[in-house]
């Protein structure tokens, strides 16, 4: 629900179910024999940030990530992304980490090279997680400028050893620099 208010005017939420074997169908997470559909909001959610245009879960169905593309950590329409684990045993608790970059951060030692994410590049706007518990996550940038106007770029990230955080490992852009590159918005729509 990227449009809903509950943090300001289009902040964003996302809704969980869960489809027990013994319903067979999906139906709301009941903990405490209480019904209720988890929500998930960014933890310093604002207005017209749109957490949850994309949303994305593990294959084991234990991780969740979700986009917010025009979200201002660090700058205006960076974007950012929310990682979610299924923490406990009775599987009713999300616990999520946050993955967004700063002014001035380089991938100058990853293949691609270039700067991060810069203002309006919309981090987040497609995601895909893969392996099946997610071990690998792709995002776009689609307005990233790197190598033209609103070129776009593609970031790989890969779950660090202790299955803790993401690391990037490579940030992919479409061929041709400059003129030839602008408005191409690589990365609209990504496949793991």
């Amino acid at each position: 629900a990227y449009s809903e208010d509950s943090n300001g005017n289009a902040s964003g939420a996302v809704y969980v179910f869960d489809r027990p074997a013994a319903f067979g169908s999906w139906a709301n997470v009941a903990i405490n024999n209480d019904t209720y559909t988890k929500r998930l909001v960014a933890s310093d959610g604002g207005a017209n940030t749109n957490y949850g245009r994309d949303v994305t879960i593990s294959a084991d169905g234990n991780r969740i990530v979700v986009g917010a593309y025009n979200d201002d950590t660090g700058g205006t329409n960076r974007g950012k992304l929310s990682s979610y684990d299924l923490s406990n045993a009775d599987e009713t608790q999300w616990q999520g980490t946050e993955i967004s970059f700063q002014p001035g951060d380089v991938l100058a030692a990853v293949p691609g090279g270039g700067n991060v994410i810069g203002d309006s590049d919309r981090l987040g706007l497609r995601i895909e997680l893969g392996g099946s518990g997610g071990e690998w996550l792709v995002a776009s940038a689609d307005l990233d400028d790197d190598n033209g106007s609103n070129a776009g770029a593609v970031y790989i990230y890969k779950l660090n050893g202790a299955g803790t955080a993401y690391e990037l490992q490579q940030k992919l852009t479409a061929a041709g620099t400059g003129s030839s590159a602008a408005d191409a918005e690589f990365g609209r729509a990504v496949s793991i």
